[in-house]
């Protein structure tokens, strides 16, 4: 098993009730394995109005088969609009 840890932030964090939690992972889960769990927290990964990182680069810049390792961590925030 690999431990993620996910680290909710901003208004989000407010919105579902959390700032961070550890998902327990199978040692040879890949990044599209995070998908239900992040579902099951309330929030949507194909959503146009929240940003997720992995290791402090965009999620979807990885490849999708990469395999979790220890120490990896997942942050999510809302998409911030302004000028």
């Amino acid at each position: 098993m690999v431990e993620v840890t996910v680290r909710v932030l901003a208004g989000l964090r407010e919105d579902i009730g959390i700032s961070s939690t550890s998902i327990s992972m199978p040692s040879d889960a890949v990044l599209s394995d995070l998908e239900p769990h992040l579902r099951s927290l309330g929030i949507d990964p194909e959503a146009n109005d929240v940003i997720i990182t992995l290791n402090g680069r965009g999620f979807r810049q990885w490849p999708p088969d990469r395999c979790f390792v220890a120490g990896d961590v997942v942050i999510i925030f809302p998409h911030i609009s302004g000028g």
